[in-house]
């Protein structure tokens, strides 16, 4: 029906009704658009010729509305729009890479006048060299993001100028926003077993930092224990703390496997 739809030629009253001995066939010059049998028509309890009556108009208005859809006027107006969004995507492109060009002059400023070497005690963690480098890098990186984002709207809407590529955009939506969606839901998801993680990990943290204000007083003889010599805090510490590091890590580990199980059921061919 789309190839007889897209013939210029076509006019509405072409598509005629021939009846034979078992079938009545809706045609359009020596092509059969629809036959209908003395079943169809007994499912319907009307004649075969009444039957195909009731499908006439219809096939003839949706074979206008394929040729409409297919007239030169309609084809030259998905021309311009396809060469109209090509257009706005080179002028996002351009736009893109002027933005960056001026934050990438506005960092190597920053660099230059602003940005301070990030010491750590003695040692230089991050010069003013480092640190523009590593805005530089983000920079290029946030860059290139935007760009496949516009790419990821701009290329299903190509797709979806035409309608023989219509279903290809709708199959590449669906393509770049499952990914998304899951993401999201991942995220969300873990969140409860995150507060958890988050929970153990700061109880831990502050009851070593509790045990070691403890050595160091014991250290400093500030606080004494009957049989327990100042010179053995600092070893029971580390141990203690590697206890206790090691007591966190089994807790938080459930929690953890229970993430990976979930990526293996969304992903099974990742599982051994």
């Amino acid at each position: 029906m789309v190839k007889i739809g897209t013939s210029h030629s076509l006019k509405k009253d072409s598509i005629y009704i021939y009846d034979s001995e078992y079938v009545t066939d809706i045609m359009y010059g020596d092509k059969v658009i629809l036959s209908i049998t003395d079943q169809d028509a007994l499912w319907q309890n009307l004649s075969r010729i009444a039957l195909a009556e009731q499908y006439q108009p219809i096939i003839q208005n949706k074979i206008q509305e394929l040729r409409e859809q297919h007239s030169i006027l309609q084809i030259a107006k998905r021309v311009l729009l396809f060469i109209l969004v090509i257009i706005i995507q080179y002028f996002l492109f351009k736009l893109t890479n002027y933005l960056f060009k001026k934050l990438r002059r506005k960092i190597i400023w920053l660099k230059q006048n602003r940005l301070r070497s990030i010491t750590i005690r003695d040692y230089e963690f991050l010069n003013t060299h480092r640190q523009g480098r590593v805005l530089m890098f983000f920079t290029n990186v946030i860059r290139w993001i935007v760009l496949l984002i516009q790419l990821t709207i701009s290329v299903p809407i190509l797709f979806a100028i035409f309608p023989q590529t219509e279903d290809l955009a709708l199959k590449i939506f669906s393509y770049l926003l499952e990914p998304v969606k899951m993401i999201f839901k991942s995220v969300a998801s873990y969140i409860p077993n995150l507060f958890i993680i988050l929970v153990i990990y700061y109880c831990i943290k502050y009851i070593v930092k509790g045990i070691q204000y403890i050595a160091n007083e014991i250290e400093s003889e500030n606080l004494k224990i009957s049989g327990f010599y100042p010179d053995w805090a600092q070893p029971t510490f580390n141990i203690i703390r590697f206890l206790l590091y090691a007591f966190m890590i089994a807790m938080i580990y459930p929690y953890l496997r229970d993430r990976t199980r979930g990526y293996f059921k969304a992903y099974p061919y990742l599982s051994v």
